[in-house]
């Protein structure tokens, strides 16, 4: 191994071995991430640890970073090496220590970063196999391609060196295949909760519930404040409970009471309760969950609210179709769309009133997690590894998917939009660019003038100095 690493490397490695008393295990598997903090991929990643920890050695491997996030305790069965910023790149420092540790195999998680896109490429060349698992929907570094085109590019650049490639929804999976030419086969989270009694409608609180992570724009606070402003009208009884955090100035740019105040909504029927490690309490309260993320890589709490028989309200985002049938076990619509939203709400009103309605659409969201649950999906968690370690791509057990008419027609929405922005980037970036040439080329007139008259000095003061010259000379001469 030392004969294909530089000095530099091994001295790196060297340290390291001493910072950490890295043990030497078998069947080794690292997964490799690009943070641990609060979300739905630190617990997806803790049940798959905590499924694969009898067979195997785990490793988990992350950049060091400043700020500790770590809301999910990393269990002492899994050995945990961060990897300081160097002149050795993050790719590089995993693929030597990943070699060093023995390990059978990757599986990389950090795939929205530049720097970790890199390893797959660096644990070829150690013979490590890989799996790529896709946590984010396929087309959301292009939804923010003004800042994320890096990503794109490497991404795309190195979709050709994992052994296999994971998606966790059928039209991400659909996507990914067609843009990079792989197989790429799906597999969707496990449950992070196993199913539960199912609570009836009326040992049930009138509340309607959200969770998630609503620091972040993409879910879409403000859309179900307005949902739920409609359906406070036509029942003046309900509470909005918000488990999650929530920094609405920061994301909106406005104040959250100002938000309630301008929608009518007391502040006593919005109730934010921040994150929450018991957040089955709330699961088990609620009458009806909603959900109005414009993108997500799968929808956890989808499922989780299933396991409880919550029936979903949920904005439409290609993927969703793996989780809800429309009518069945929740409902869908379209954020901003006028009659969309006031469509939802009646039907929202029927659920929390109407026992039959809210009877059948629980029992079918219930049964909707068996698709979904530990065994099942770790089951098929251990098909893939075991092909990918003996070496079978598996296509011939891959179905192929058919995307559904509203998944085409959401597609070319998302194509059309990507398009414009990137139009609108491009005229305003050739606007500023007429306007910076103007200003060149107004400066440089003035430079040309302020040339020409330095010019004009330098010459007059150069014929000075030789008139000057010549009269000494002279009158030296008749001296």
């Amino acid at each position: 191994m030392r004969s294909t690493m530089t000095k530099e490397e091994i001295k790196w490695l060297d340290d390291l071995k001493r910072q950490y008393e890295i043990p030497k295990k078998e069947k080794v598997i690292v997964f490799g991430y690009e943070y641990w903090k609060i979300g739905g991929v630190e617990r997806v990643l803790l049940t798959i640890m905590g499924h694969l920890k009898e067979k195997y050695s785990l490793f988990l491997f992350v950049p060091q970073v400043e700020e500790k996030l770590c809301f999910y305790e990393i269990p002492s069965y899994v050995e945990v090496i961060e990897f300081r910023k160097n002149v050795i790149s993050l790719a590089r420092q995993m693929a030597i220590m990943a070699f060093y540790v023995n390990a059978e195999l990757f599986i990389g998680n950090g795939n929205l970063n530049v720097e970790f896109l890199n390893v797959y490429k660096e644990l070829k060349k150690f013979g490590i196999k890989s799996i790529m698992l896709n946590h984010y929907f396929w087309l959301f570094p292009y939804m923010h391609e003004a800042y994320l085109s890096k990503v794109i590019e490497a991404r795309n650049r190195n979709m050709k060196y994992p052994d296999k490639i994971l998606g966790l929804t059928n039209i991400s999976s659909y996507l990914c295949s067609v843009s990079s030419g792989r197989e790429v086969e799906t597999i969707g989270n496990p449950n992070c909760f196993d199913k539960q009694d199912r609570i009836p409608l009326e040992c049930r609180e009138n509340i309607v519930l959200t969770v998630g992570r609503f620091d972040d724009p993409i879910k879409r606070l403000d859309v179900i404040l307005r949902i739920f402003s409609k359906l406070f009208i036509k029942d003046g009884s309900i509470k909005l409970v918000i488990v999650g955090t929530v920094k609405y100035k920061e994301t909106f740019g406005k104040e959250i009471q100002d938000e309630l105040k301008k929608l009518g909504l007391p502040k006593e029927k919005v109730c934010i309760v921040g994150e929450q490690r018991n957040v089955e309490q709330w699961y088990q309260r609620a009458k009806v969950f909603l959900f109005a993320s414009e993108m997500e890589g799968f929808g956890l709490v989808l499922n989780e609210a299933g396991s409880f028989g919550i029936p979903i309200v949920s904005n439409y985002y290609l993927g969703i179709e793996d989780i809800i049938v429309n009518g069945e076990n929740g409902y869908l619509f379209e954020a901003g769309v006028k009659e969309a939203e006031d469509r939802v709400v009646v039907e929202m009103f029927q659920l929390l009133h109407n026992k039959e309605i809210w009877d059948k659409m629980s029992l079918k969201a219930y049964e909707m997690t068996d698709r979904f649950s530990e065994k099942r999906i770790m089951r098929k968690w251990e098909d893939i590894i075991n092909r990918v370690l003996q070496g079978e791509n598996g296509e011939t057990l891959s179905t192929k998917y058919i995307p559904s008419q509203k998944e085409y027609v959401e597609c070319i929405r998302l194509y059309e939009k990507f398009t414009g922005d990137i139009i609108k980037r491009v005229n305003r970036g050739d606007t500023c660019q007429e306007f910076l040439n103007a200003l060149y080329l107004e400066e440089k007139a003035r430079n040309i003038e302020k040339d020409s008259l330095r010019n004009v000095l330098g010459i007059l003061i150069k014929r000075m100095k030789n008139k000057i010259a010549n009269l000494r000379e002279g009158f030296n001469e008749k001296l």
